[in-house]
């Protein structure tokens, strides 16, 4: 099963317990592929680095040699027009897409509200668990 991760699914699992690092567990464990583009690699790796400044240090270098290694790198198709209400959540629709993801996982009411876009599960952390 391939799935995308939103940012602030992916920043919780790190910094945080609960449904978020549940599913980075998972990952790991290889229970599903991530799908990933540039730009979200990109966006991850600047809020880890905002958040790692507040919270504490941790290992980015290797956080990320994990992350590109057990991922599917995609070069996302990008939209014509806007299709999220933020703009900037197109990337993870774009990249799904592109990697011919089944799901995306987020916290995004915005993001949530395109379930079932281009044949995409949009889910909250906690119903993908259950998923899973």
């Amino acid at each position: 099963m391939k799935v995308v991760i939103d940012t602030n699914v992916f920043i919780s699992g790190i910094f945080w317990k609960g449904p978020p690092r549940k599913i980075l567990l998972e990952w790991r464990i290889n229970k599903f592929q991530m799908v990933l583009s540039a730009a979200i690699l990109n966006e991850y790796r600047r809020v880890v680095d905002e958040m790692s400044q507040k919270r504490g240090p941790i290992d980015v270098d290797d956080l990320f040699e994990v992350v590109g290694l057990n991922s599917i790198l995609v070069q996302p198709v990008r939209f014509a027009r806007p299709v999220c209400k933020d703009p900037d959540d197109d990337m993870f629709l774009e990249a799904a897409i592109s990697g011919e993801a089944e799901y995306i996982v987020t916290g995004d009411k915005k993001l949530l509200e395109l379930n079932g876009y281009g044949h995409i599960a949009v889910l909250t952390p906690a119903a993908f668990l259950k998923l899973i």
